[in-house]
């Protein structure tokens, strides 16, 4: 099975040139003490839209892999088809389409190639690129670190305002706690840690599901079974997701007032 991951396209990555990764979020070593509660409000956002950016990679990387391979077992069956089909003769077997696994993943493999070719003249437009294993791994532990120091620095940000550092030249430091400003940024982060869980399984779902079909000696009808208990546990794992997201766009909405609320203030 290859494991979920993330190209980018916003420099022409994905399925269509070379792949990326977004760059690193500032380090935590940026942050010095002290913050004032605005300073560490607008480093909060800064690193969440930093995470959008990796969701966004994570999504390409993911998207084109399921289209690619969705896409495979169609083009197989086609050149299939032309060696056994012949114009007018009756009880020419012609090959069958096996029972889809890619709609467990939740693609239709005739949508996935139209929505990865490109306009041409050429009448054989040219197939989804492909988005190996190698390429997977390797991409996937970068977008990961990348999430796990958004995550590290949002932690930091968060027992900051909870507990305000100095660094050790000053005497004292005027700011005070700010308790309900560091709920606000560990509720994100919280919501952040489901996100991502919930993402992994879900696409641990739609990989397996589509794989599955590509085992040796595999069942048929299993297959069958199996993509329709794949399909319901996916659609349910995607409803939560949007449930998450939403909670998360809450909680940013509440973080940008404060930062309005602290920036007229000034």
């Amino acid at each position: 099975m290859a494991p979920p991951v993330a190209t980018s396209t916003s420099s022409g990555s994905g399925a269509n040139g070379t792949n990326s990764v977004a760059p690193n979020p500032p380090s935590a070593e940026n942050f010095t003490p002290p913050l004032s509660p605005l300073a560490a409000l607008l480093a909060f956002r800064d690193v969440q839209r930093k995470r959008a950016e990796y969701w966004v990679e994570y999504t390409d990387a993911i998207d084109a892999h399921l289209r690619w391979s969705a896409a495979r077992p169609r083009r197989e069956e086609d050149d299939a088809g032309l060696k056994t089909e012949t114009n007018g003769d009756d009880g020419v077997e012609v090959p069958q389409h096996r029972p889809s696994c890619a709609h467990a993943a939740g693609i239709d493999p005739t949508l996935a190639i139209a929505q990865t070719q490109e306009p041409s003249s050429s009448s054989s437009p040219p197939p989804p690129a492909e988005v190996n294993g190698p390429m997977l791994l390797q991409i996937l532990n970068l977008v990961t670190q990348g999430l796990l120091s958004c995550s590290h620095q949002s932690r930091l940000l968060e027992a900051h305002l909870r507990n305000p550092a100095t660094d050790e030249s000053s005497t004292e430091t005027s700011l005070s706690p700010q308790p309900a400003l560091a709920r606000l940024l560990g509720t994100v982060q919280d919501l952040e840690n489901r996100l991502l869980r919930t993402t992994v399984k879900r696409d641990q779902l739609r990989t397996n599901a589509l794989h599955s079909g590509d085992e040796d000696g595999q069942d048929q009808t299993r297959i069958t079974t199996s993509d329709g208990d794949a399909a319901g546990t996916i659609e349910e794992l995607q409803r939560e997701r949007h449930q998450i997201r939403e909670e998360i766009n809450e909680a940013m909405a509440e973080i940008q007032a404060e930062i309005a609320e602290l920036q007229a203030e000034e």
